[in-house]
């Protein structure tokens, strides 16, 4: 009987053996065919991924394309103001403002109150009477007709017109105006030198996209070169009783120049930046002379070992736990005698 039951015990276990390494191979084999479609996945998203990235490049160039800048826009005009202007050139999908002089002390009261909620209420900069627009056409071609609006008159107001993401390139005519007037305007600037030197193409003064006032400079392009030599021989001109500095103005060549060291600049500190956050260490400035690095590298490395060295000096100066010591020591002592005199005071 107990040798019967013995070996059913053991064909039952050999059997449940046999059914658990099944299921494992069963769930394995499952595991593996997930893992690969889990890869197939990944790598179909990795592909879809880059082509929603070329996808939105190129949306994003040919929207820039169709889209035209118009600077020196009347504070007053409106979206369908300029569409009455523009709707000849061809059709327009969007209009926008942009640069609009907000009045400061609504938003010093009123913190949170976006721009166009002050717009609405009619809290814009006293004083002020231009702003930005953009304006999105169907088509480029459309777009690249209407620059010819450029330099005509639109409310009392000349207009500038640019395709975005292309410069006036016509630096030859072109002077640099220096020490204007913060609040000065662009027509203001127009009409002097109109009076002074001649017929103008366009005026451009360069002003801060946050307290929208001017930094002091712009530019000033004369239609013909005669003026412009007018202008750089008088030096200077007086606009609201200042004197204005005239000077030739710098080649577009330079100014993309730097303008790209400042993206290679940026690029780089971004790339610095990525890199701190994955690894979790601080970018450090890269110095040119290795000399100095090293200098500087053993000066710590020399202050640091001192600090060290005052520290265990301090440290065996001042250990708690040896003054402890010597203290239990010296009231041992102190016990000994006593229970010594005690004795030879008994005989």
């Amino acid at each position: 009987m107990l040798s019967s039951i013995l070996t059913s015990g053991k064909q039952t276990k050999n059997q449940i053996n046999d059914l658990f390494s099944k299921q494992i191979e069963i769930i394995e084999k499952q595991v593996e065919s997930k893992s690969k479609n889990n890869v197939d996945l990944e790598d179909d998203n990795e592909q879809g991924l880059k082509q929603t990235q070329e996808d939105k490049e190129q949306m994003d160039a040919d929207r820039i394309r169709r889209t035209l800048f118009v600077g020196n826009v009347s504070i007053n005009a409106k979206k369908n103001d300029i569409r009455k202007v523009f709707t000849q050139y061809g059709e327009i999908e969007k209009v926008w403002f942009r640069s609009i002089p907000v009045d400061r002390a609504t938003k010093k009261e009123n913190v949170k109150l976006p721009v166009r909620a002050a717009v609405l209420m009619g809290k814009i900069q006293e004083g002020a009477q231009s702003q930005n627009c953009y304006i999105l056409f169907k088509d480029a071609k459309s777009a690249k007709s209407a620059t010819q609006q450029d330099g005509q008159l639109f409310m009392n107001l000349h207009l500038r017109c640019t395709l975005e993401g292309q410069k006036k390139k016509d630096h030859i005519k072109t002077a640099f105006v220096g020490n204007l007037p913060f609040d000065i305007e662009e027509e203001e600037v127009r009409k002097a030198f109109e009076e002074a030197f001649g017929q103008i193409n366009y005026v451009r003064v360069i002003k801060d996209p946050y307290r929208h006032v001017g930094k002091g400079f712009g530019y000033v392009s004369f239609n013909e070169f005669q003026s412009l030599k007018k202008a750089l021989q008088a030096q200077t001109i007086e606009i609201k009783g200042r004197e204005v500095r005239i000077k030739k103005a710098a080649e577009t060549t330079k100014r993309e120049g730097k303008e790209l060291n400042n993206a290679k600049n940026a690029f780089q500190r971004i790339q610095k930046k990525q890199q701190f956050s994955q690894k979790g260490k601080r970018p450090r400035k890269n110095t040119q002379n290795k000399e100095q690095t090293q200098n500087k590298q053993e000066k710590q490395q020399f202050r640091v070992q001192i600090h060290k060295k005052i520290q265990k000096m301090k440290k065996k100066r001042y250990n708690p736990k040896e003054i402890k010591e010597q203290i239990n020591n010296i009231k041992t002592q102190r016990k000994t005698q006593v229970k010594d005199t005690n004795i030879f005071n008994q005989y």
